[in-house]
């Protein structure tokens, strides 16, 4: 699909020059940036104030126009033309709404213009201009092209007035109608101004990648390297002590978030985030807190031990499995360490990719020791619904279509090959009378009918089996138990080689009974 190029966001470039409005008389114009004297006398007077009121109006106005701030000049021009309306007045508000890209209002207020206008040559270049922007505006709203215009359009006029969030709608819907890359850019224009600058650097991926030859690729690429380091710089540092130290400290994730064991730092973006801690014998610690984007955190915990505690060893005869207590991660096979746990049942999970997930509900007792032996077997993918489904209709169309052929087929021969009557004409005509064929034997005793006759019975019976069996087939889809799902690879952090990985987080110095120890950290 040919994508168009995207409409870069702000003032709409000059028209041409045959239609520039500085072509106006000097007699009826005194330019400032195109814009009309507004000084004339009024057509009417609407408001008890004066016209000097009018003209500072006009005057700030021009001045605002100058400057570039059209929302502001737009404002001015229309008090001024509350107290004393003026068709240049008129022109310039049309002009306004123009360099706002409003070119639906810009063509009505150069509508009322030409209505007020007089000057033949005046009114024919508003005509022009008129003309010019109702092309611009695009099509009919009706169509989805039309929508896009409109809609795209609008967005442009919310950006230009700093008005980011309804600018993001405006092109999401444009986005809606006719999926063009050109709104998905100044999405992520919109995002970058508000400093949200992840979704920004999201929507200018999804730019590229619906238009991959797009000539500012390198600009945007450019863009969002520029992003992805101010986000970096937005970092902040985050300090989570424990007594003891050595706990394991999980961000926002428990199961995946490693990021090292205390005492750490290390860098968290700025917002609300959640905090486990972990270790082994000691309750474990949950903690929300926000994150500040002015200044470092640091975060103190006192770990309690766990009271009435017994102890489980869980042995797992493949390596690289990942080991859940109670839906949390508590590590890798081979898993040499005695888990502390508390008194009672617990949940011992153990998933491997490409075997099947094990589960075992264990009850630890205070002060024991609770050995796990964990064998993993190999996982066997069930047979899939479409399967089934395949299955059940294939079979159920051969025994109805056969079953039919074969009753059917017999009847057809009669009648049509060996010409004879039905087997319902067979029967004794009058009591103790036999009826007889040409060949004077008893057509009861005719073979050939006969074996018709089993033709049939046999293509019902057939055809009733396998239309059961076809049955039994959505049955069993139907009424078994949901498939286990197989263990997924991506959720193991496997890459997609399916190699284990380990990403270094820094380093760990916690003190033991003979000084000090001292350790690499990293999430796997």
């Amino acid at each position: 699909m040919k994508v168009s190029q995207p409409m870069r966001l702000g003032p709409l470039p000059p028209a041409r020059a045959r239609l520039r409005l500085l072509c106006v008389p000097l007699g009826m114009l005194l330019m400032y940036g195109e814009l009309q004297d507004a000084s004339a006398a009024p057509t009417t007077t609407s408001s008890t104030a004066t016209p000097e009121v009018a003209k500072l109006h006009a005057e700030a106005g021009r001045t605002y126009y100058q400057a570039g701030k059209y929302t502001e000049a737009l404002e001015s021009f229309k008090r001024a033309l509350d107290i004393a309306p003026t068709a240049a007045l008129t022109f310039n508000i049309a002009r306004c709404h123009e360099r706002l890209s409003d070119w639906k209002h810009a063509i009505e207020w150069y509508e009322r213009y030409v209505a007020l206008e007089t000057n033949a040559r005046d009114r024919a270049e508003a005509l022009d201009k008129i003309e010019l922007l109702k092309r611009q505006l695009g099509p009919d709203a009706s169509t989805p092209e039309g929508r896009y215009e409109a809609r795209l359009q609008a967005g442009r006029a919310a950006y230009s007035k700093g008005d980011y969030e309804t600018a993001i709608e405006e092109f999401k819907a444009a986005f809606d109608a006719v999926a063009k890359s050109a709104a998905l850019y100044n999405v992520a224009k919109c995002y970058e101004k508000m400093g949200r600058y992840e979704e920004g650097i999201d929507y200018f991926q999804q730019y590229l990648e619906l238009d991959p030859n797009a000539p500012d690729r390198p600009d945007v690429e450019n863009t969002i390297k520029r992003l992805k380091k101010s986000i970096m710089e937005r970092y902040q540092e985050l300090t989570v002590n424990s007594n003891p130290p050595g706990a394991e400290i999980y961000l926002d994730d428990r199961n995946q978030g490693l990021q090292g064991q205390t005492n750490f730092r290390f860098k968290v973006t700025p917002g609300p985030h959640t905090l486990f801690l972990d270790l082994n014998g000691y309750e474990p610690i949950k903690r929300e807190f926000v994150m500040p984007d002015d200044k470092p955190l640091a975060l103190d915990f006192e770990m309690k031990e766990l009271q009435n505690v017994g102890y489980a060893t869980i042995n797992v005869d493949k390596e690289g499995a990942r080991i859940f207590v109670d839906g949390a991660i508590v590590g890798l096979s081979p898993f040499r360490q005695k888990k502390a746990l508390s008194a009672g049942p617990h949940q011992v999970t153990v998933e491997l990719a490409g075997y099947e997930r094990w589960n075992e509900i264990i009850i630890v007792t205070k002060d024991g020791t609770n050995a796990v032996d964990v064998r993993l077997e190999k996982y066997s993918a069930p047979v899939s619904d479409e399967t089934l489904s395949a299955w059940g209709r294939n079979l159920m169309l051969i025994g109805i279509v056969g079953g039919a052929l074969g009753v059917a087929g017999p009847f057809a021969y009669q009648k049509l090959v060996i010409k004879k009557d039905l087997y319902g004409d067979l029967a004794s005509r009058t009591p103790g009378e036999i009826y007889r064929g040409p060949d004077s034997k008893n057509l009861r005793d005719n073979s050939e009918l006969n074996t018709l006759k089993k033709i049939q019975t046999w293509s019902i019976v057939g055809g009733a089996v396998f239309a059961a069996g076809g049955l039994t087939f959505y049955c069993i889809k139907w009424f078994r138990p949901e498939p286990t799902p197989p263990v997924s690879a991506d959720a193991l952090h496997r890459d997609r080689n399916d190699t284990a990985w380990v990403r270094l987080t820094g380093l760990t110095l916690a003190p033991t009974a003979d000084g000090a120890g001292l350790g690499l950290t990293g999430s796997f």
